[in-house]
């Protein structure tokens, strides 16, 4: 679990002290430089997006950057943004249920190839944009 905890802090600790997979949770409760970010993708298991509204996300196109699985609620513009990445699981918004078990799913997927919006696709989206607008 990674990222600044702005409230609850005590609740997701007990959650965590009480998960039968207690050993297996790291929880890092900060500020996340830049350069930490391939050593903590490469060491995940999955993500986990219990968004309930989101537009997009940075952290979910860096995952699919890694070939992680990503679990997260059908909300916004996630499904669109992840649609196509073959390591995605949905689940409706708000059943947890159903999201507890999207991501004991996702630890039995494999890492698949990169995904998602590589920089060289939104530099080529980028230049035809740019050679439509000229041709007008």
């Amino acid at each position: 679990i990674v990222g600044e905890i702005w409230d609850e802090r005590k609740e997701i600790e007990e959650m965590i002290n009480n998960s039968a997979k207690k050993k297996d949770i790291v929880l890092i409760d900060r500020f996340v430089d830049d350069s930490e970010i391939p050593a903590i993708y490469c060491s995940a298991d999955s993500l986990a997006m219990p968004y309930t509204r989101a537009s997009q996300s940075g952290v979910s196109g860096l995952a699919m950057e890694f070939g992680i699985p990503i679990v997260a609620f059908s909300v916004g513009g996630l499904k669109e943004g992840l649609g196509k990445y073959e390591n995605s699981i949905f689940v409706e918004s708000g059943n947890i249920e159903k999201f507890s078990l999207a991501i004991e799913e996702s630890l039995d997927l494999e890492p698949c190839s990169p995904g998602g919006n590589m920089i060289q696709d939104v530099v080529k989206i980028w230049i035809e944009l740019g050679n439509e607008e000229m041709s007008e």
